[in-house]
Formats: structure tokens, sequence, C-alpha cells
């Protein structure tokens, strides 16, 4: 998949800006309680504009969209993206997030880091890391570049974690926050 500011083999690209509590979903250590809960998803908001996007790059199983993360070093990995819920109405879930990611993979630290989810032309659908000092500083390519760092420094609530997409196939952006 290529990325740079030459060639762009990329159809839609989902965004988040990771935060320290996300990295502990990753590796499965996330708030567990004496009941056996935690939190093991990765959310996404508001469901009207993202459930649509996912179901873009996975198969819908009933409620539940399911397919596979594409890596490069590692086979691919099961993912399921579940809808919202009623306790929940406005979120969109990565389910067993941890399950999903190879640990190698996952930053050490989340001071600058951005999760994308590329789908490519041939249909894989791509985890990668980055941070908001590649995107302004290397080679991306301006159709992925210009978006995510325009959405990464919205204005939004200081509750809420940076997130969008480019849907670079139908010449479409959006983000969670004011521009």
């Amino acid at each position: 998949m290529d990325t740079s500011s030459n060639n762009l083999d990329v159809k839609l690209v989902i965004y988040k800006k990771i935060v320290e509590g996300d990295l502990s979903k990753f590796t499965a250590t996330s708030n567990i309680t004496p009941s056996g809960g935690g939190a093991r998803d990765l959310r996404f908001s508001p469901a009207t504009e993202f459930f649509p996007v996912f179901q873009r790059m996975f198969t819908q199983n009933g409620p539940i969209l399911s397919g596979y993360f594409s890596w490069v070093n590692h086979a691919d990995t099961r993912v399921e993206i579940h809808p919202p819920t009623n306790a929940r109405p406005n979120e969109v879930r990565i389910g067993r997030i941890h399950e999903c990611f190879p640990q190698d993979v996952i930053p050490n630290d989340s001071s600058d880091c951005v999760l994308l989810i590329i789908l490519d032309s041939t249909g894989r659908v791509s985890p990668y890391f980055t941070s908001q000092a590649s995107l302004q500083h290397e080679a991306w390519h301006p159709a992925i570049r210009g978006p995510i760092l325009s959405g990464l420094n919205a204005q939004r609530s200081v509750n809420s974690t940076a997130m969008g997409y480019v849907d670079i196939e139908n010449g479409r952006s959006y983000t969670n926050g004011r521009v």
C-alpha cells in the first residue's frame, strides 16, 4: 500500500487519536474489575457517521460487521465491528481489540499516536500506527495528510478524542470536531 506523495492506492482511511486508556485496551490491561469486566473495545462516534464507513470495509453478518485486518509481517487477524447498543446508542466498537492487533505493533507511548485503518483498492483493510509529526513532515499523500491533520487540530470538547475519516473514493471527509 502506497500512501506517499507520488502514488495513492487508498480508497478510505478511518483515523483516531490514541490516548493512554486506548493503549491499555490493545494490551488487554484496561480497567479489570473484580467482576471480570474491563473495556476491550475501541469506540468510534457518532455511529451515524462511522457505521456506514465500516460497512464499506467489512461484511455484515447479522448486526455485526466482520472481516480481517491485514498485516505486513503477521498473519491476518479477525475483527468484529459492533453496531450501537441501547446502552451506547451513539458508538460503534471494534470488539476485543487486543485480539486483532499483534502485540509487537502496539506503540509504547500515546503522546503522539494516531491509528489509521486503511481500505486499499484491492479491498484489504490494514491498520497502521503513525503520528501527527509523521503526517506533518513525512511523504504522506496530500489527500490523506490534509484532512487528517485538519481533523486532529479541530476544536472539540476536552472529553472528546479526535477521530474521523477520509473517503478518497467519494471525495468526502469527516471529523468529530469543528474545523
